[in-house]
């Protein structure tokens, strides 16, 4: 069994590692909603936009600060 020390590392690590890729996330979701409003602006259909950005339509909806319609 590992000691303490050792553990209490690992932990740390993690914790680090998961702030890192939610801010990565978070980065990525701030670009995919602009792009897709750019798309929007530009006179993509909703569907296609969904498609070509491989997300859901209710992520495009989400995007454009638009209930579902």
């Amino acid at each position: 069994m590992e000691d303490a020390e050792a553990a209490r590392g690992k932990l740390t690590d993690l914790a680090r590692e998961r702030t890192a890729v939610e801010q990565q996330l978070d980065e990525l979701w701030e670009r995919t909603r602009r792009t897709i409003r750019e798309a929007d602006g530009a006179g993509l259909n909703r569907r296609e936009i969904a498609a070509l950005a491989r997300v859901s339509p209710q992520t495009v909806y989400k995007a454009l600060g638009r209930g579902e319609q």
